[in-house]
């Protein structure tokens, strides 16, 4: 069965019965004249709330008494960015490093931007981060380090999974844990996917959401020379940037021989 096709008056009547009002109020006039923003998910949105209060610390230490008051050019930026490095505790050095510092200057020209819905001119964007890269870093002796990003090797998997089954003697609440550990282990190792993709992100530190069994389907497969494999297909719902879309074609497909784990 196909869509049924409706005459242009069958589509005005449908329109209608569903709320469509061919006369606006004035605030409905007024709500869909304004310029919509787009979507923030809910972690960046907490970090707009965060560089909006470092903001309004950095004026609250130059005693101004009005945001409207200041002028918003290079100079009062620059200055910003070195009292966000000096007022904070890095976590590779002493102080943010350099990646740290435009990255939370380029959340600032977003929060900016949706808090005034005006944007920052592009050469003041340009010219503070490059003020961080090159002035600031000298100054003030920034690195320009990042934190190591660890892969698991097939040599990893087996010592992790050797020990997990032979060697941990924790007493798991239940036993299920352990296959739900070696599940995790397995699934890390052999997609590139983010951690917060997988299980609870840390920037949604207390919502519980993570992979769960109706995402995960187990296929058994029988090979031309009458062996087996399995295939595991994961359904990710949590990818970043695509939280809410209930699109559920992004999946990972896995093969393992039978007589691997």
């Amino acid at each position: 069965m196909g869509r049924k096709t409706l005459s242009k008056e069958e589509q005005a009547a449908l329109a209608q019965s569903r709320g469509y009002l061919k006369q606006k109020t004035s605030e409905e006039k007024n709500a869909i004249g304004q310029v919509e923003q787009k979507y923030l998910s809910g972690a960046t949105k907490v970090r707009h709330v965060d560089v909006g209060e470092v903001f309004q610390n950095f004026l609250a230490t130059k005693d101004t008494e009005t945001e409207s008051l200041l002028q918003h050019n290079s100079a009062l930026y620059k200055d910003f960015v070195e009292y966000y490095a000096l007022s904070r505790y890095g976590r590779i050095e002493e102080l943010p490093t350099v990646h740290s510092i435009v990255n939370m200057w380029h959340r600032y020209v977003g929060y900016y931007a949706r808090a005034t819905k005006s944007k920052l001119a592009k050469d003041i964007v340009s010219d503070v981060a490059s003020y961080i890269e090159g002035s600031l870093k000298t100054k003030l002796g920034l690195s320009t380090k990042k934190r190591d990003k660890y892969l698991v090797t097939s040599k990893d998997l087996t010592i992790l999974i050797t020990h997990l089954w032979c060697s941990d003697d924790h007493d798991y609440l239940h036993e299920r844990y352990r296959v739900q550990l070696s599940f995790a282990l397995v699934f890390f190792a052999n997609t590139g996917a983010r951690g917060g993709a997988c299980v609870e992100s840390s920037s949604y530190r207390g919502t519980n959401e993570a992979i769960a069994y109706k995402d995960c389907y187990v296929h058994l497969l029988r090979d031309a020379n009458g062996s087996f494999t399995f295939k595991l297909e994961v359904i990710q719902r949590y990818l970043k940037g695509r939280r809410d879309d209930e699109n559920d074609k992004y999946v990972i497909l896995q093969k393992t021989m039978n007589n691997a784990y």
